[in-house]
Formats: C-alpha cells, sequence, structure tokens
C-alpha cells in the first residue's frame, strides 16, 4: 500500500462513521475496512519528526460514541481474553466492548488525520503505526474477532 492507499483508508473508515446506507451495509463495509487498517499497518513506514509541533484536538469521546453506537445497533459486549501468554489457562477472562473498539480505533484515526493536516504525511504515518502497536491495534484485532463470531 501506498502512503495515500493508508491515509485513503483511513479516510473511508472515519466516512463510515458518518453513517450512510443500511445498517447491514454499513456492518459488511465495516469488516473490510478494518482489515485494510490492519494491513496498512504493514506498509506505514514513516520516520519519526523531532520538529516540535502543536497537539492535534481530540475528537469528543462521549459525542463519538453516542454516534457510533446508533450507527452499529446489533453490536454490544463480548467476551475476551485479557491477556495473551504462553501460559495456557492462566489468561483471565474480560468483558470486550465493540462501541468502546470502534470509538477508541477513531479516535486515534482522528488524531491521524489531524497531524497529516497540520503536520505532515510523515508525521501522520508514523503516529498511526505508533497508535496501532500501542492501543488501537488491540481494539481491532479484539473487535474483528467478535465481529466474525457475531457474523459466522
Amino acid at each position: 500500500m501506498t502512503r495515500s492507499e493508508i491515509l485513503d483508508v483511513v479516510k473511508q473508515f472515519l466516512a463510515l462513521l458518518e453513517g450512510e446506507g443500511p445498517v447491514e451495509a454499513r456492518e459488511s463495509r465495516l469488516r473490510l475496512l478494518l482489515d485494510r487498517l490492519a494491513l496498512a499497518y504493514h506498509f506505514a513506514e514513516a520516520p519519526f519528526d523531532a520538529r516540535k509541533h502543536h497537539e492535534p484536538p481530540r475528537a469528543d469521546y462521549r459525542l463519538l460514541r453516542e454516534r457510533i453506537s446508533s450507527l452499529f445497533p446489533n453490536y454490544g459486549f463480548y467476551s475476551t481474553v485479557l491477556d495473551v501468554t504462553n501460559e495456557v489457562g492462566e489468561s483471565e477472562v474480560g468483558v470486550g466492548d465493540s462501541i468502546d473498539d470502534l470509538t477508541d480505533i477513531a479516535m486515534d484515526l482522528h488524531e491521524v488525520l489531524a497531524r497529516c493536516q497540520m503536520t505532515s504525511e510523515e508525521d501522520a504515518l508514523f503516529h498511526f503505526r505508533i497508535l496501532f502497536e500501542g492501543h488501537w491495534g488491540a481494539h481491532l484485532r479484539s473487535l474483528q474477532q467478535y465481529l466474525h463470531a457475531l457474523t459466522f
């Protein structure tokens, strides 16, 4: 994937959360976009930009969550393993929240787009990768597993 393709899939994901079309079409499109975002991670190579930049504004979590919740009424809580380890049988089962997963992914991707507009494409892609590794990637993978179980 090229840099522009990576940023395009980010835009497509965020556009999906604007809510056009029937629920079933949104759910199907979401599964595809989550796959494309996971793939994009492998191509999001960019150096760290050491220049001082203003932090981009953060989206409002509560408002974003409310919007996402109304767009995906079939999604809810799910069981998940809290810590994946080599110690088989030692992981605790917890509760995942698909709407929180989507909201957290969207929050981080809003930041990526804001960085692209405010700083540089390199800064945006660097943060796309870092935020995936430290935060939204885990939400994406848990959500994908839940949606797979829900769908099939």
